[in-house]
């Protein structure tokens, strides 16, 4: 698993008990064999692609106060 995908999976660690998708995604991206992120991108779901994205601005927003 390449440095990108671990970074997802640690992150997606923090809302597994908001959503079954928070917990398919990290299981996806530790039991595939992605070459790429393009890779792993392009095997999720649009309901997985949408929560990603609304964590990515959850966590943006986050890291924006720290």
């Amino acid at each position: 698993m390449n440095e990108s995908l671990r970074y997802i999976r640690e992150i997606l660690s923090l809302y597994t008990d908001r959503s079954d998708i928070g917990k398919t995604i990290p299981s996806k991206a530790e039991n595939g064999s992605y070459k790429t992120e393009e890779n792993f991108v392009r095997d999720l779901s649009p309901k997985e692609i949408d929560f990603l994205n609304n964590i990515s601005k959850e966590e943006s927003q986050y890291a924006k106060k720290e």
